[in-house]
């Protein structure tokens, strides 16, 4: 699981959240590395806005392992992507045992406002960092 009020890295840096996603959310504890200003100015609850504890936020066990943006207060478990790392996604399609290139036009959102990913295409690796 990962910890009560979570919020991700931003490109401030590991100890700055400036994500508006607070994850696993307990009203009734401190919000997670909340120490700086512009942490303290970001980031709200969604499902368990204005309640005084978790029980209160009602979350279901399909929004506890939703990746929407909308069930981010309920999520307990999340996708590991060390911050350090350049995330450069690769999709193939596994049909019967065999996989080839996904060749699909596909989206791929940053929900916590970071800006430092790559995308690999057939035709170059463009990368975003600040």
């Amino acid at each position: 699981d990962i910890p009560v009020n979570y919020r991700p890295p931003s490109a401030f840096g590991r100890a700055i959240p400036t994500s508006p996603n607070i994850y696993n959310a307990d009203p009734s504890m401190p919000r997670y590395m909340d120490t700086f200003t512009v942490s303290k100015r970001t980031g709200s609850f969604k499902q368990c806005a204005n309640k005084m504890n978790r029980e209160e936020c009602e979350c279901t066990d399909v929004q506890k392992i939703s990746d929407k943006v909308q069930d981010s207060d309920c999520n307990q478990r999340v996708y590991r992507v060390v911050y350090d790392d350049i995330f450069v996604p690769t999709f193939m399609l596994d049909q019967d045992g065999l996989q080839k290139p996904f060749e699909l036009v596909y989206t791929l959102e940053e929900l916590n406002g970071r800006v430092d990913y790559c995308f690999n295409t057939q035709s170059a690796t463009t990368c975003t960092k600040k």
